[in-house]
């Protein structure tokens, strides 16, 4: 569970997108993040990069994360 304190509102995360917060939360680049998760899950690699911007996207979008140019 996220909060989001500005806007005091709560998101649910299942146990993937807990895994992509705490990786997030402990510095791992979008591409480190990409390879953990591949090595972790038994998923196609095109699937894991599309599920991985769109998760990312939407925490953008929520104002929950902020991407910086690489």
């Amino acid at each position: 569970m996220l909060l989001h304190v500005e806007a005091g509102v709560y998101f649910g995360l299942d146990e993937v997108g807990l895994r992509i917060w705490n990786l997030l939360v402990a510095g791992t680049t979008e591409t480190e993040l990409f390879d953990r998760l591949l090595a972790e899950y038994d998923v196609e690699p095109d699937q894991l990069r599309s599920d991985i911007g769109e998760f990312l996207d939407d925490l953008e979008a929520e104002g929950l994360l902020r991407r910086s140019a690489a």
